[in-house]
């Protein structure tokens, strides 16, 4: 009685190419936010699936169609996944992804085209809610160093911590110790970027 063999085929999956691709190599890109990066890849599998390693759900795609696009918009590295299967098998090919963003600290004055958001020019502090803290709009800073000085050059205070994000005053000064008039500010700083920032201005104090 002839014999017959049973042929299990395995699943294989190969990221090709992702862009942007400064690192030269399919296995890794980086870049700026926000992030668009397209990827390519081969497989011989019945069905596909991506995990961007971002806090996103998994992505259903054609393996007939080996290219996918996505946009990173959080700060970080990310293992980017790929899962395919093929008879009931899985495979597995990873991408690593990292993004940052471009450093930024506000504006000392309104210029009309201040994109990067408006240092405070007056504190009201009055605990109504509005203008009551001095701070200054940054993003993707890896220090800031903020003081503030009297009209006499006295240190009163300072921030010497970067924000979270730009429209968010994580750190601030209140001018609980000092009394109305027009305090002095230096800021200075480096992004994440490497690119170094330094401001100055005044702004006033009303109780």
């Amino acid at each position: 009685m002839a014999s017959t063999e049973v042929v299990v085929y395995s699943p294989a999956v190969n990221v090709t190419s992702v862009t942007p691709n400064p690192l030269n190599s399919a296995d890794s890109t980086q870049g700026y936010l926000p992030l668009d990066v397209s990827f390519e890849w081969t497989t011989n599998a019945e069905t596909a699936v991506w995990n961007m390693g971002d806090s996103s759900d998994w992505i259903i795609v054609n393996p007939s169609d080996p290219n996918v696009a996505y946009m990173y918009v959080d700060e970080g590295v990310f293992p980017a996944v790929i899962m395919v299967t093929l008879n009931g098998c899985p495979a597995t090919d990873t991408v690593w992804v990292s993004t940052f963003g471009v450093s930024m600290v506000g504006c000392e004055l309104d210029l009309g085209s201040c994109t990067d958001g408006l240092i405070p020019n007056i504190v009201t502090y009055n605990g109504d809610g509005n203008n009551d803290f001095f701070w200054v709009p940054n993003m993707h800073m890896a220090t800031l160093d903020v003081r503030i000085f009297n009209r006499w050059g006295d240190e009163v205070g300072s921030i010497t911590q970067p924000n979270k994000y730009l429209w968010t005053p994580d750190y601030v000064w209140e001018p609980k110790e000092v009394g109305n008039g027009v305090y002095y500010y230096v800021v200075k700083g480096t992004g994440k970027d490497g690119v170094e920032h330094s401001k100055q201005g005044f702004f006033e104090v009303v109780k």
